[in-house]
């Protein structure tokens, strides 16, 4: 799906150009419109309103890198994991990750992190922790929290591009 201000019909076609990863050239190749979905739809949805397309043409190198980029985003969907940060960067850094496929779940407090990490079956793949928040309670606790179901925990000053290659690296789904 994609947005755009221009409005589009079912079956019409276009140029597309993808950017995939922050910084890489962007991917090219023709598509055709297969799905649309409304503005007041995606209000029901909660969703943004926006487009399905089919990718009818694309070279093998942008093929080659589409590809890999999807099985990013699958890799991405198939973890977890928990945020913990101030009420002023908790959207941005949820934001970041769930844009980038990952099931997130966060709090801006010890009790709420707390109670989303213990009431998982299975803990989170890793926890992302702004600085704000680790300072809050006992010493040490969060750490000692993560630490006792093998959850890798990485503590961060709120930068939303550098947590989502940080938690890209250590989960190992980052760009090949």
């Amino acid at each position: 799906f994609f947005a755009t201000d221009r409005q589009l019909q079912l079956g019409d076609e276009l140029s597309l150009e993808l950017s995939v990863d922050d910084g890489d050239a962007p991917l090219a190749g023709r598509a055709q419109v297969v799905r649309a979905l409304s503005e007041a739809d995606a209000a029901l949805r909660g969703l943004r309103a926006g487009y399905g397309v089919n990718i009818l043409t694309m070279d093998n190198a942008n093929r080659r890198e589409w590809e890999r980029f999807l099985d990013r985003v699958k890799r991405r969907s198939e973890r977890r994991v928990l945020v913990g940060a101030s009420t002023a960067h908790v959207a941005d850094l949820c934001a970041g990750l769930t844009a980038l496929g990952y099931s997130v779940s966060a709090g801006s407090d010890p009790g709420t992190l707390m109670r989303l990490f213990e009431s998982e079956s299975r803990p989170p793949d890793i926890a992302v922790i702004d600085q704000a928040v680790s300072g809050a309670g006992p010493a040490g606790w969060l750490e000692q929290m993560f630490a006792a179901r093998d959850v890798p925990l990485i503590t961060v000053r709120g930068d939303a591009l550098r947590t989502r290659c940080a938690v890209d690296r250590l989960l190992r789904v980052a760009s090949a």
